[in-house]
This record gives structure tokens, sequence and C-alpha cells, in this order.
């Protein structure tokens, strides 16, 4: 007896490859309709706190044969979600403007300056070291 299945016409669907107990890893929506998020960006996704899968993809390109992708499994509505955001930061100017506090902290790999109102939040009263910018 074939599975109820839809992703395979010429064969038995089995439970390894089996799109009916799908779980989205965002909204935990189970259903056959999911989307891989595939990500790869040269930096430490696990910093993000989200339950990201890892893969290697082995491919020939730029002078590289094998990428490691940090991945998702998700519904359509939260591929969505995703989608917008990012459509949101793309025309998000970036605004490089410096509070000129001289405390730079690193946050999600990008060396940034906080506020002293920021800094006070974030560090339970050390104090912090300033850099001067050079005239």
């Amino acid at each position: 007896m074939l599975n109820a299945c839809t992703q395979f016409t010429d064969r038995e669907c089995r439970k390894e490859d089996c799109c009916m107990d799908k779980i989205c890893q965002k909204c935990k929506k189970i259903g056959e309709d999911h989307r891989t998020l595939w990500m790869s960006c040269f930096y430490d996704m696990n910093e993000l706190d989200i339950p990201f899968q890892q893969e290697k993809v082995i491919a020939e390109c730029c002078g590289k044969t094998s990428h490691e992708f940090y991945t998702l499994s998700v519904c359509k509505t939260c591929r969505a979600d995703w989608m917008a955001l990012i459509k949101l930061w793309w025309k998000t100017d970036p605004g490089n403007e410096s509070p000129g506090t001289g405390i730079y902290i690193r946050e999600l790999g990008k060396t940034i300056e906080i506020t002293e109102e920021e800094w006070k939040r974030r560090s339970q009263n050390i104090e912090p070291v300033r850099f001067k910018k050079d005239d």
C-alpha cells in the first residue's frame, strides 16, 4: 500500500523521506508543505540561538569543493515572514552615525559603537574601555 504522500509518484514513500510528518522549526506547525532555508555567510550562526542544522554540500565553486550551510525547515508562512524581514533589511539604511562615546563592542561579528546608556544596560556597572579617534 502506498503512503498518502504526494512527493513521490514513481515509488512508495519511505518513512525517512516522507513529508507528512515535517515540523516547522519556528512555529511547530506540522504538515507536508515545508521549505528549507539555506544560509552560508562565513559566520557561526549558532551565536543567534536558533536551532540550525548544519549541512555540508559538495560542489565545485570558488575553488572550494565543499560548503557548510546552516539550514532551517520551515512552513510557507514562516518562510514568508523571513523573506519580509530580509526585504525590510535590504531597504533600510544602515545608519552609520556614531554616538561619539568611544565605547565599542562586537555584536554578531561586527564592531559597533554604543551609547553610555546601552553600555550601562549591558555591563552591570563595569567601567568601559574607551577608544579615541586620532585627529
